[in-house]
């Protein structure tokens, strides 16, 4: 570079410095463009080497050439001719035979592959036969569990007794017994020993007349009344001496009565009511056990009903 004090011949030196690179620069960029040229030319001479080999007719070698050509180079391409022209009778000849050793081969492949499938899909049957035997098992098996199950439940079922199921005799509107006949005392005196006395049957609280009657025809149905009482002291004596005869405790328990209804339900059109007794236990009872106890009208006041097919 120049300084700010350059004189004018240094000015000229350095424009003659300037026109020289410039110089050189065009001569290199020259030199730079011919080997471009001339390394595209080298390269379409290798593509066309390459790939217009095979456009290139080949020279073919024969007998008839000059006797000169007796060189090694020669001999064997000639050996290679007259092979190669030969050998297309034999070619044939070995094609058939590959061809068929083939066909041979590729049948015994396709045999073997058969086999192979076959085999696969019989194994496949059994296996699936198998399963399907298994499963068959199974379900009987199931089937035959559910099948007991389901007939134990229903012994259990029958052999437990009802909830309530005796219950009611315990609202019935008068006391009922049973006289013993001669076939039945004989079992009667051998079980005594073994089971409890029986529960004595409560006698449920009448339903108070909604009219009153007066005290003179309260007398005149005495008579009739009195009967009936006498007949009733009579059976209850029986039964006490035949207690006593089979060896029952003669210690009466207080009798059960119905404390409250709490409920309805009707079931394929019978009407039953959920009963709680006065020893805490309670019971569906139908309609004709508690037709006549208080506890019924008490519990349609409450539902503010007053006659029984409105339920």
């Amino acid at each position: 570079m120049l300084d700010e004090d350059a004189t004018h011949a240094e000015l000229w030196d350095f424009i003659d410095t300037i026109i020289d690179v410039v110089k050189s620069v065009g001569v290199q960029l020259e030199k730079d463009y011919t080997q471009m040229v001339l390394i595209d030319d080298e390269n379409a001479q290798l593509r066309a080497a390459v790939f217009e080999k095979g456009k290139k007719k080949k020279m073919v070698y024969n007998w008839g050439h000059a006797r000169h050509l007796t060189n090694a180079e020669c001999l064997i391409q000639l050996a290679k001719e007259e092979w190669r022209h030969k050998a297309k009778d034999l070619y044939k000849e070995v094609r058939k035979a590959h061809q068929t050793l083939q066909k041979r081969m590729q049948l015994k492949d396709k045999q073997e592959q058969d086999k192979e499938k076959k085999r696969l899909a019989e194994g496949k049957k059994l296996e699936w036969e198998q399963s399907k035997a298994a499963k068959q098992l199974e379900k009987e098996k199931s089937k035959q569990e559910k099948q007991a199950e389901k007939e134990k439940k229903q012994q259990e079922k029958q052999a437990k007794p009802k909830r309530g199921q005796n219950r009611g005799q315990r609202v019935q509107t008068g006391e009922q017994f049973d006289f013993p006949d001669s076939s039945s005392e004989n079992s009667a005196t051998q079980s005594s020993s073994l089971a409890p006395p029986p529960r004595p049957k409560p006698q449920p609280l009448p339903r108070p007349a909604a009219n009153t009657v007066p005290e003179d025809s309260e007398l005149e149905s005495s008579d009739s009344e009195n009967e009936y009482e006498l007949e009733d002291m009579a059976i209850v004596d029986i039964m006490v001496e035949q207690d006593e005869e089979e060896g029952v405790d003669d210690d009466v328990k207080p009798e059960i009565h119905v404390l409250e209804i709490i409920k309805h339900c009707c079931k394929a059109g019978i009407l039953e009511f959920w009963v709680s007794w006065a020893d805490g236990d309670k019971t569906w009872e139908l309609l004709n056990n508690v037709e006549d106890l208080e506890a019924l009208d008490a519990y349609l006041k409450t539902k503010k009903i007053s006659d029984l097919t409105n339920l």
